[in-house]
């Protein structure tokens, strides 16, 4: 694959990948009064949507074989994010129901305190990897 399409394609899944994460970050800022796992989730989500805008700055000025390590670590990042917003959304469809309460049955049918922890958790890691990725390459 020439270099512009590696570029294009890497800049494709992290464009993806910033929607996810600002859709989970919508949902999971607007559980209120909820664990406190629930809001980390929130500043993680802000601060891979913020790595991810970095990402996609300067994505059309790396080329090299270094960039396809960060595009195979983008695509996993993507892929996770895409998977949990599925979930989450299954809670934001919820009409009429805004206390935490009410919302906290539905959540609880639908995702596991496990699935925030675990989310949270691949979140840090791909901000860490990315971050150090970001950096072999020289931006």
């Amino acid at each position: 694959m020439d270099p512009l399409s590696t570029t294009a394609s890497v800049i494709a899944v992290v464009t993806a990948a910033l929607q996810c994460a600002k859709t989970i970050r919508e949902i999971v800022c607007g559980i209120r009064d909820g664990p406190t796992h629930i809001a980390e989730l929130g500043t993680k989500m802000s601060d891979i949507r913020d790595l991810l805008k970095q990402l996609k700055a300067v994505g059309q000025r790396i080329t090299g074989n270094e960039f396809d390590d960060l595009k195979a670590t983008m695509q996993r990042c993507a892929n996770d994010l895409a998977m949990f917003e599925r979930k989450i959304l299954k809670v934001r469809e919820v009409p009429g129901e805004k206390k935490w309460a009410k919302v906290k049955k539905r959540i609880k049918a639908t995702l596991k305190e496990d699935d925030f922890l675990s989310m949270g958790r691949k979140v840090a890691q791909y901000i860490e990897t990315i971050g150090v990725q970001l950096e072999i390459v020289g931006t």
